[in-house]
């Protein structure tokens, strides 16, 4: 090969070199910047998220001085004829638009054993048919503006009269020879002879009058709370608040 040839070939191979250099450089600056492109995207909808939930939003619960999450009550010496039981959780709105109230059961526990309360729609209506004592919530106001308050209140009370009650039963009774049960037929309450062979399959169909339920749970309130050191009645609920949008 002379020399004109070889010089015209390393000339080639030398522009075909530096075009590959080029290309490889233009990938890479390609490359960069779409991942730019990327981060600052993501970083602008991020920001717009924030924005839109968290600025001038604010909300504060409290037990007394102490923030709070979920409201925590529980209930000793629960008894027929007791002094009503009242407690109170604050609600403060520090944010600049509507706040709603609402509030969810997140569990009862009576004598050491949770209620199901899942499929209960009428809580209202659950606590009046089931147990002598009663257990209202009140709220102060549903709809909380901006930089003012709500209370939220829990009050429970046992009144030891003689009306004429039946409460139905769930798993919180246990069965008792001691007391009468009923079945309610007809739109009467009828007794129904109950043993211990037959108490769990009916009980859910079982009704004590008031008087024997409330010498039930007086008895066996007192009885768990000496021999467990836990109070009879617990309950555990969320305080939840909304954004209102007008």
């Amino acid at each position: 090969m002379d020399l004109q040839t070889k010089n015209k070939k390393i000339h080639f191979l030398n522009n075909r070199l530096k075009k590959k250099k080029y290309i490889f450089l233009l990938l890479a600056l390609f490359t960069f910047g779409v991942n730019i492109f990327a981060w600052f995207v993501f970083t602008a909808y991020t920001g717009i998220q924030v924005d839109a939930n968290v600025v001038s939003w604010h909300v504060r619960f409290l037990d007394g001085s102490t923030e709070v999450h979920d409201a925590l009550v529980s209930v000793a010496g629960l008894k027929p004829g007791m002094s009503e039981f009242s407690k109170t959780f604050t609600i403060q709105n520090m944010g600049e638009v509507n706040a709603e109230f609402h509030y969810e059961i997140n569990s009862l526990t009576i004598l050491g054993r949770t209620v199901d309360l899942s499929t209960v729609s009428d809580q209202v209506d659950y606590f009046q048919n089931y147990y002598p004592f009663s257990i209202e919530f009140e709220s102060s106001k549903d709809v909380i503006s901006p930089l003012d308050l709500a209370n939220f209140t829990i009050k429970i009370n046992w009144l030891y009269e003689d009306l004429d009650l039946y409460y139905r039963l769930n798993n919180v009774y246990d069965y008792d020879s001691a007391f009468l049960y009923y079945k309610y037929v007809d739109d009467q309450y009828n007794q129904f002879t109950t043993s211990s062979s037959n108490y769990l399959s009916e009980r859910d169909n079982l009704y004590l009058e008031k008087d024997d339920a409330d010498t039930y749970f007086g008895m066996k309130c007192k009885e768990y709370e000496n021999n467990t050191g836990n109070a009879c009645l617990k309950l555990d609920l969320t305080l939840i608040v909304n954004q209102k949008n007008e």
